[in-house]
């Protein structure tokens, strides 16, 4: 969090007549200073590699020894040693080295698992319990991340495995409401839920870049009209599936495009919100439907970007741009699209993008 979103929050806080510490204040702002984070880059990558050297050497002296009783009783001692690390130590300590320590336990024990040669379900299940744990029972800010990806991608690829692809595909969609609700919501989550406040920093942020990870893989390596229509990395093409799908889809991108205009017009008073909304809608779900399937990477990236500007997420808004020209990009380079319609495209999102920038700094300046 930025030292400007952090001072706003604590004047919201203040306001509410919650009683703040200053010192505590004052130590999560160093915390999150580039010091912090410099410091615990260097240490997970340095303990990372001392465990890769560590299990490099028993490799080299042990052989195919290394079985699943090996792997597991090693993952056992790590995570030990991590969960009494995180309790006990200091935050640049239990951010960095017992972070490290956090991987290398988890990869012995699907390490362990994979020796068993158990099936895929059974090892998408391990890394859901292992992220569930993660998240619930680490103050590091750094694994509740970790485990928040960990626990998508395991819930993904189960449900793919067991011929639910479809399911898949609308937990992709509830990511995406999450991430909405959990900026809506963030001062009263971090005032009245003690649970979700301790680990609302790592959702945002885990939910966040798994929106950005979705993106970007469709855009760099399915470069295909159809790909964010039919998903086909997670499931096979079903026409009913497919047609319940895109309904879905629907109703979502309408809804959340009704309560971003809803969200923005407490800052800033619109003339006719009515009109506005209806608009909005409109335009998302013409980009998202009629674009080849690339306008649904851009209407999703077009959502991040107004939320992450609007509710002051710097990172976020750095995120959702990457994610927005990499659409364009990759929509640029789609052959089956004469480059004059691309080119007028292109050219109207990016008056389009001007005039609402325009009119949005307008608005606030005369609030």
């Amino acid at each position: 969090m930025k030292t400007n979103s952090w001072r706003d929050l604590m004047h919201q806080v203040k306001e509410q007549g919650v009683v703040v510490e200053e010192q505590l204040t004052a130590r999560i702002e160093e915390e999150h200073s580039i010091k912090y984070v410099f410091l615990k880059i260097v240490a997970i990558v340095g303990s990372l590699l001392a465990m890769g050297f560590f299990f490099g050497f028993l490799f080299l002296t042990i052989g195919d020894g290394l079985g699943f009783a090996a792997f597991a009783l090693f993952g056992t001692l790590l995570y030990a040693l991590s969960f009494l690390g995180n309790k006990k130590s200091e935050p640049a300590l239990r951010d960095g080295v017992f972070v490290a320590t956090y991987c290398s336990a988890f990869a012995c024990f699907l390490a362990a698992f994979f020796d068993l040669q158990t099936s895929d379900s059974v090892n998408c299940l391990v890394v859901l319990l292992l992220s569930a744990v993660g998240l619930v029972s680490f103050k590091s800010k750094i694994i509740q991340f970790l485990s928040v990806l960990g626990g998508y991608y395991g819930l993904i690829y189960l449900l793919k495995f067991n011929h639910l692809g479809y399911m898949a595909l609308a937990l992709f969609w509830v990511v995406l409401v999450g991430v909405f609700l959990l900026f809506t919501k963030e001062l009263q989550l971090k005032i009245k839920g003690t649970f979700l406040a301790q680990k609302h920093t790592a959702l945002t942020n885990g939910l966040f870049c798994i929106l950005f990870f979705e993106v970007m893989l469709d855009n760099l390596a399915l470069i295909q009209p159809s790909s964010w229509i039919n998903h086909t990395r997670y499931v096979e093409f079903n026409l009913i599936g497919n047609r319940f799908y895109l309904a879905f889809v629907g109703v979502i991108l309408l809804g959340l495009t009704y309560f971003t205009i809803q969200q923005i017009g407490r800052s800033i008073p619109f003339k006719q919100p009515n009109l506005l909304s209806g608009g909005c809608a409109l335009f998302i779900l013409s980009l998202a439907f009629f674009m080849h399937g690339f306008g649904m990477s851009l209407a999703i990236s077009i959502f991040l970007l107004v939320w992450a500007y609007h509710f002051r997420f710097q990172k976020g808004v750095v995120v959702a741009i990457v994610m927005l020209l990499s659409s364009l990009v990759c929509y640029y380079y789609y052959l089956q699209v004469s480059l004059l319609v691309k080119s007028l495209i292109l050219m109207g999102c990016g008056l389009l993008f001007m005039s609402v920038f325009v009119i949005y700094n307008r608005l606030n300046r005369e609030k």
